[in-house]
């Protein structure tokens, strides 16, 4: 097989739906080689170390969400909001939202990994604020900025779509999730 960059996204692909089968544990350049049927030096050719997957995964996932959720932000009227959150309950489906606890896991030990889900919160938490900002009434004064109020709203509604669509516990939750979202 050609060592081309439509390689290089089957390897991601691969690699996010590994994820969001077998969860961090699972990832491996063995495990991404075996479900493509190629060697594992094609995925090291790619990739140098677990680490280097990790981060180009967590990037090729934020920067697939970030696109799906891009038609919001054009929104101009009241239905942003409602616009907004639907955007993050079809981009936080059952399988993303598998990706996404895997990845935090990963946060701990992989600072790239923590930069680009900070990156993704920080982009929704904008945009949400800003959705917040567009939706209500223009009389009422909020003393913080439409990005914190973003922030918090982010981590609600992301927290509870993960409860919703995985099996995940909160005591297995990693340490530190809210402090991911919300600086």
């Amino acid at each position: 097989m050609p060592r081309t960059s439509q390689l290089r996204e089957k390897i991601l692909t691969t690699a996010v739906g590994i994820l969001a089968s077998d969860g961090l544990e699972g990832l491996h350049a063995r495990s991404v080689a075996a479900a493509l049927a190629i060697n594992h030096a094609s995925v090291h050719y790619y990739f140098k170390s677990r680490a280097d997957l990790l981060a180009a995964v967590a990037k090729f996932a934020t920067d697939g969400w970030l696109t799906s959720l891009e038609r919001v932000k054009e929104s101009k009227d009241s239905e942003s909001l409602k616009m907004h959150i639907d955007a993050i309950h079809q981009t936080l489906d059952r399988t993303n939202a598998r990706v996404f606890v895997a990845l935090l896991a990963a946060c701990p030990t992989n600072p790239t990994v923590a930069e680009h889900l900070r990156a993704f919160a920080s982009a929704q938490s904008e945009g949400l604020g800003k959705s917040v900002e567009r939706t209500r009434d223009a009389d009422v004064k909020v003393r913080k900025g439409p990005m914190r109020q973003g922030g918090y709203l982010l981590a609600a509604l992301m927290g509870a779509e993960i409860l919703r669509t995985t099996d995940v516990e909160l005591q297995d939750w990693p340490a530190g999730f809210s402090d991911a979202l919300i600086d």
